[in-house]
């Protein structure tokens, strides 16, 4: 059964357990998504004893919004909320806290590892890591290379979040989901609480995040994941991001796997993410 999981201006989603696994889950949603949109994953990860958050981040669905305005974020905040969430959920559960990034959540997975202390370990579906570059041929080369250019940034620190970019037509959902589902894009549209655009500065956040820490100096449990067929990465970029991290780590790559690893794949996620985390915590 899902419940609202509120800690000050924090929000998400709690699904309730009657069992004792050895850790609990934190899940930081995807691009323009609210911690609403997994309960086909939540529930049944739940029932394996698992407590299971999936939180908005920032930004999104019923989370703080910079200038009370959706898709006005930093990169920053989602950290800091990643860290109130987990210390809550530290306190709550008592069992060490490991963060799922879906997609672009992955990156906050990853770096929630050196911003919280109440992280003990990330679960990361189609990581992107600003030091590690994209290379022509990559998926998200023209996009990253775009957003990374000094001629982009200056012009983010002069219009912050009065321009734009409109999620609808800045990815073809239909064209990139069609494995799945055709006709995904209007029925994301169907809810209300999707986030349909990105303040030019909030999205640069995410793009040029500079981390704490190098990824080579990271020294807490990670598991990188991601479909073989997957239409936003590739697995040489994947296979780059794993080199560059340091610490426990492994790599998991799902045969066929589309995108949505969560969504669409969901009972062969569910196992390799529970069977890893449980394996870090024997």
């Amino acid at each position: 059964m899902r419940t609202e999981f509120q800690v000050g201006a924090v929000h998400g989603y709690e699904y309730a357990t009657a069992g004792d696994a050895p850790y609990s889950l934190l899940i930081a949603h995807g691009i323009g998504g609210h911690g609403g949109t997994y309960d086909v994953f939540c529930e049944p990860l739940s029932a394996r004893g698992v407590h299971v958050v999936s939180m908005d981040l920032p930004g999104h669905g019923l989370a703080r919004c910079r200038d009370g305005e959706r898709g006005n974020f930093r990169f920053s905040d989602w950290l800091e909320d990643i860290d109130v969430a987990a210390q809550a959920m530290v306190e709550k559960f008592g069992k060490p806290v490991y963060v799922l990034g879906s997609s672009q959540g992955s990156a906050a997975a990853f770096h929630s590892l050196a911003f919280s202390d109440a992280v003990t370990g990330a679960v990361c579906m189609n990581i992107i890591l600003t030091e590690v570059e994209q290379k022509e041929g990559d998926p998200q080369f023209e996009n990253f290379s775009m957003m990374r250019s000094k001629d982009m940034i200056e012009y983010a620190e002069n219009v912050g979040d009065s321009e734009r970019v409109d999620l609808s037509t800045a990815i073809d959902w239909n064209k990139n989901y069609s494995a799945d589902d055709p006709d995904i894009l209007a029925k994301k549209q169907e809810d209300d609480l999707r986030t349909w655009s990105y303040g030019i500065a909030s999205m640069m956040s995410y793009a040029n995040y500079q981390a704490q820490i190098p990824a080579a100096e990271n020294a807490k449990p990670v598991l990188l994941s991601y479909g073989s067929e997957d239409p936003f990465t590739s697995s040489r970029y994947m296979e780059a991001c794993f080199k560059a991290i340091g610490g426990p780590k492994e790599m998991a790559v799902i045969d066929g796997g589309s995108h949505q690893l969560m969504l669409y794949h969901t009972d062969e996620y569910i196992e390799i993410i529970d069977s890893w985390i449980r394996s870090q915590e024997a």
